[in-house]
């Protein structure tokens, strides 16, 4: 994650309940300041507006969770992770390739 953000990034730990800026980032480090304190806990997410990990929210496994949800008829599914529309698109293509019609619920990060 080190060569992904940016000086001047502002990074949210906790589920968004503090808040970190980014100063300066090598190969492999960030270093940082703390804006907004608070007590770290597991498993709370983390924050990143802006941060493009290089790879779409639709991933190999979670093509095989649909193909399972298609064979046990399931109504709803779910994307978490999303950041574009491409993201639900990947979803909705692989459900078209399985003739698998659902509503679908998409998290958006």
């Amino acid at each position: 994650m080190p060569l992904l953000v940016q000086p001047g990034q502002l990074l949210f730990p906790n589920d968004g309940l503090a808040q970190i800026e980014v100063e300066s980032v090598c190969e492999t480090a960030i270093c940082s300041r703390v804006r907004v304190g608070g007590e770290l806990r597991w498993p709370e997410g983390w924050n990143a507006p802006g941060l493009d990990l290089g790879s779409g929210a639709f991933t190999e496994q979670d093509r095989a969770c649909l193909k399972g949800a298609a064979g046990l008829k399931r109504e709803i599914i779910s994307q978490f992770f999303v950041q574009r529309a491409a993201d639900i698109d990947a979803v909705g293509q692989a459900a078209a390739d399985l003739a698998y019609r659902s509503m679908g619920i998409a998290e958006i990060e």
